[in-house]
């Protein structure tokens, strides 16, 4: 996902927020941010579940996606797919969901007539159900 951020994102979450400045950085966070949740126990198997756009211009749109972190490969469809069968609980920890919102641009220029796409991607993000749903789980994850 990192690899679709535009230089200089804005990340929202929870009241505050931090400017990505470049793909190298947001790969280096991304990658920081996988290995704390398996050091935390809850491993990295995150899955895209939903993608909704809004266009909210001709270049630009709000994009909201789902996004579930399944738990010792067991999703939450799966879960629900046991529930009443007797015998069929789990013990360990569920996995969960959250909703991000990103947004969108591209950026064109005008080429010997033609329009060029010079960056498209993502200029901002909040994820507050992100660390939100996230801190309900693991408490000290942004302590370490």
């Amino acid at each position: 996902m990192s690899s679709h951020y535009l230089p200089n994102l804005i990340s929202f979450t929870l009241g505050t927020n931090t400017t990505v400045s470049t793909q190298e950085e947001a790969a280096k966070g991304t990658l920081t941010h996988l290995q704390k949740l398996v050091k935390a126990g809850v491993g990295a198997d995150i899955r895209m579940i939903r993608v909704a756009v809004k266009e909210v211009g001709e270049f630009a749109a709000t994009v909201f996606v789902t996004w579930e972190l399944v738990v010792d490969g067991f999703s939450i469809a799966d879960e629900e797919k046991l529930k009443g069968k007797e015998g069929e609980g789990r013990k360990k920890a569920k996995g969960w969901r959250w909703r991000n919102c990103y947004g969108y641009r591209r950026m064109t220029r005008e080429v010997e007539g033609e329009e060029v796409v010079d960056k498209e991607g993502f200029e901002y993000i909040v994820s507050d159900e992100e660390v939100g749903e996230l801190i309900k789980r693991v408490p000290k994850y942004f302590e370490s």
